[in-house]
């Protein structure tokens, strides 16, 4: 059995402590933060030439597509009116280009996608600072 090395587990006591106590602003930013990372490690393995290269971008894209979704379905749509509203296209588009990358192992949207939810968590990210500020 492999043991996971002294820094692994305290990366993730420090992850698992971070979650636990950020308020509801830097959760959201969190997961932004996870979705972009699994959709760059996926673009990276489908245009690397590991052998597990596949499996490695299945894996990742799964967990972005699960991640979006998540998003998706927290949206409001009646309190977040059309701002709800274009962000539910904004998360189809991308889960479509997630799916489509995943079914054809082909990672031309992908920069995309990343790009798109770079920008949606930077959005977040200033509106939680402006949030803070006014409060």
């Amino acid at each position: 059995m492999i043991r996971p090395s002294p820094h692994a587990k305290a990366a993730r006591t420090y992850t698992s402590a971070a979650v636990e106590t950020a308020g509801p602003e830097a959760l959201l930013l969190l997961v932004f933060d996870k979705a972009i990372e699994n959709v760059a490690t996926a673009r990276v393995a489908l245009t690397g030439d590991d052998p597990n290269r596949i499996e490695a971008a299945h894996e990742a894209l799964t967990r972005a597509q699960a991640i979006v979704g998540e998003l998706q379905l927290s949206l409001d749509r009646e309190r977040g009116g059309g701002l709800a509203g274009n962000l539910h296209a904004l998360y189809d588009f991308c889960l479509d280009r997630l799916t489509a990358a995943n079914l054809d192992k082909d990672s031309r949207d992908l920069e995309t996608v990343e790009r798109i939810l770079g920008e949606l968590r930077d959005g977040f990210a200033v509106a939680a600072t402006a949030l803070k500020t006014a409060s």
